[in-house]
């Protein structure tokens, strides 16, 4: 056969399809070949096409044969619609084309591969994106709109076009009506912890001791009915653990009110075990400034993984 050479160039780097159906990734190819002593060439010719992450060496990260028809020499191709090619193929920037016309050898240098003006835009996507589903991080939004993450951070929160929580964590939604008739829900206060708190007491005690994770602040402008609650995961290496919620009067000052709920008690099975402890308790109140807390006592070392300590303010 007359030796060949090619003179190609690269049109489009990546071509997705414009349905909604999943499809392959393919390049748009257009070159042109002529030979040596610029006689007529055959038709069709076979090229294999191949696509390595070296601009000289290495095995090829993908390769197809196509039977290419061309018109003078000119034709027109798209790569991976033979051989398809992997979705994460050009998840890296050095990726070169070898281009073998037939039984010859490779035509080099290997072409480059780079990104063309539409292809740089879309590295970083502006406009509407309407994806299957959309994944960022651990945060996961799927087809409804619905968004699963284990935590969210915002400064306010909307629900139904109506604002319900503001930046400052205060509630402004309607007002909650709860089965006692005559009252409503006037506040929530919500404090927690994610990290571990190391507690060791054999008396009652504040659990977060200087920390004040797990310590609130209310202040009552009328008489209120208040509804806590706390909820906590521990693990421990000695005897029993047991928590209990308290109230403190600051403003007018007061003895602590520390029995106003359940004991919760853990015994673990074993020198090491985890395991839950809740609490509950309500309390009337009248106006002032007080201290909302969790107190705990255990016979050896104990940590309390999670916690969250909710308190919620009812009045006329």
């Amino acid at each position: 056969m007359k030796q060949l050479y090619a003179a190609v160039f690269l049109c489009l780097i990546y071509c997705i399809p414009t349905t909604l159906s999943a499809g392959p990734h393919l390049l748009n190819y257009q070159g042109q070949l002529t030979s040596q002593n610029n006689k007529p060439l055959s038709n069709p010719i076979t090229i294999l096409f191949a696509i390595y992450d070296t601009p000289d060496s290495g095995q090829p990260l993908w390769q197809e044969v196509q039977q290419i028809t061309h018109s003078n020499g000119i034709f027109h191709t798209l790569l991976g619609s033979e051989s398809p090619m992997s979705p994460n193929l050009f998840n890296e920037d050095n990726r070169y084309l070898e281009i073998r016309l037939e039984n010859e050898p490779a035509l080099l240098p290997r072409q480059r591969i780079v990104s063309v003006a539409y292809a740089i835009s879309a590295n970083n996507a502006t406009g509407s994106l309407t994806p299957k589903n959309l994944t960022i991080g651990s945060a996961t939004i799927d087809t409804t709109g619905a968004i699963t993450t284990s935590h969210l951070t915002t400064d306010s929160l909307i629900i139904g076009n109506k604002g319900v929580i503001n930046r400052l964590g205060q509630w402004t939604g309607a007002p909650i009506s709860v089965p006692i008739p005559g009252m409503v829900l006037d506040t929530i206060i919500v404090r927690n912890f994610q990290d571990s708190l190391s507690f060791g007491s054999v008396s009652w005690t504040d659990i977060d001791g200087s920390s004040d994770v797990l310590t609130l602040f209310i202040n009552l402008k009328k008489s209120t009915f208040l509804d806590i609650e706390f909820h906590t995961t521990t693990s421990t290496t000695g005897g029993i653990i047991e928590t209990r919620l308290a109230v403190e009067p600051i403003d007018p000052k007061n003895n602590p009110l520390e029995n106003i709920s359940n004991i919760s008690r853990f015994m673990p099975q074993g020198a090491s075990d985890f395991g839950t402890l809740s609490n509950q308790g309500v309390i009337n109140l009248t106006p002032g400034l007080y201290r909302v807390f969790v107190q705990g006592r255990t016979e050896g070392l104990s940590n309390f993984q999670t916690g969250v300590l909710t308190v919620r303010a009812y009045n006329k």
